[in-house]
């Protein structure tokens, strides 16, 4: 299965989507919400766990007949 390259634009718009934020995700996953914000900052690749929120909301996000 090809994967999609997600980037923290990506991870932004998702926050922005489902209402959260670092200290909702943080609070989530077990960390701080500093942490939660160096490791979706902008310019670097997402951490693990990030892509894997993102691909888990994508995928279950309707799909368009367009």
């Amino acid at each position: 299965m090809p994967q999609k390259k997600y980037t923290s634009e990506d991870f932004k718009a998702m926050k922005k989507a489902l209402k959260l934020t670092n200290k909702d995700i943080a609070s989530i996953i077990g960390t701080g919400e500093a942490n939660v914000k160096v490791q979706t900052a902008p310019g670097k690749e997402l951490a693990t766990w990030a892509k894997s929120m993102l691909y888990v909301y994508n995928r279950f996000q309707p799909k368009s007949d367009f």
